[in-house]
């Protein structure tokens, strides 16, 4: 999961006034999953933010932003600062092609500038149109997770990441029963009962399921003999001696 999903999960359209929700769950314990989706909110927080940023990183962010046609910088000015940004390398030939879009600095409000601020102006202007556009709040609750509450086009979104940011211990020992490895696989365990109930011919009720109804022996055997084959400890042949 990246920012275009993201990106799909903002111009979905909302049922009625309703705030539309996305529940992630991670199979790993370090939300391998959603790593790219968890960085991309994080930049738009930094951006949103009054934090000062790097002018070269923000260029690289927002250069990705207008090639991916992300939803946020969706303007008038979107076709052209996508080809200002995608031609030019350094601060130099910014400006180079920034001179070839009159109508762009003028909008800007850099046209009575020195041009050697251009490059400034420019990503503040940027800056301006995705806090303009989209605002998000961020919170951890101690019974739920990371929840990320978003305002955007006029609609209300959350996306939560349950029990991201809970401490976890491990031990390289067996805990009840299961070695500790095995930790992560068996939440995958969870998430595949999940999808095999939603692939059901119907719908889920609310209920408690046993997985071992569901599950075919065959699945379970595949699962955990993929699971001992990855997880098996090293093992180091014995050299025998020989006394000459």
């Amino acid at each position: 999961m990246d920012e275009l999903d993201i990106n799909g999960f903002l111009t979905r359209k909302n049922i009625g006034y309703l705030v539309d929700e996305l529940i992630l769950t991670s199979g790993s314990s370090k939300d391998y999953e959603f790593r790219k989706a968890i960085v991309f909110l994080d930049e738009l927080l930094e951006i949103i933010s009054e934090n000062t940023i790097d002018i070269h990183q923000q260029l690289i962010w927002y250069k990705r932003y207008y090639e991916q046609k992300l939803c946020f910088i969706s303007d008038s000015e979107t076709q052209v600062i996508h080809q200002v940004l995608s031609s030019s390398e350094t601060s130099d030939s910014l400006v180079a092609k920034l001179k070839d879009y009159p109508e762009l600095i003028k909008s800007m409000g850099l046209k009575d500038v020195e041009s050697s601020t251009w490059v400034s102006g420019l990503v503040e202007w940027i800056r301006h149109q995705i806090k303009k556009n989209i605002s998000i709040h961020k919170s951890f609750h101690d019974d739920i997770g990371t929840v990320y509450d978003i305002q955007f086009n006029g609609q209300s979104k959350r996306l939560v990441l349950l029990a991201d940011g809970f401490v976890i211990n491990f031990f390289a020992k067996h805990e009840k029963g299961v070695k500790t490895e095995y930790i992560d696989p068996i939440v995958t365990m969870q998430l595949l009962g999940l999808v095999k109930l939603a692939t059901t011919e119907k719908g889920i009720e609310p209920g408690v399921y046993r997985m071992a109804q569901r599950f075919k022996t065959d699945d379970i055997d595949l699962f955990w003999k993929a699971l001992d084959d990855k997880s098996r400890p090293i093992e180091f042949g014995v050299a025998e001696s020989r006394n000459e």
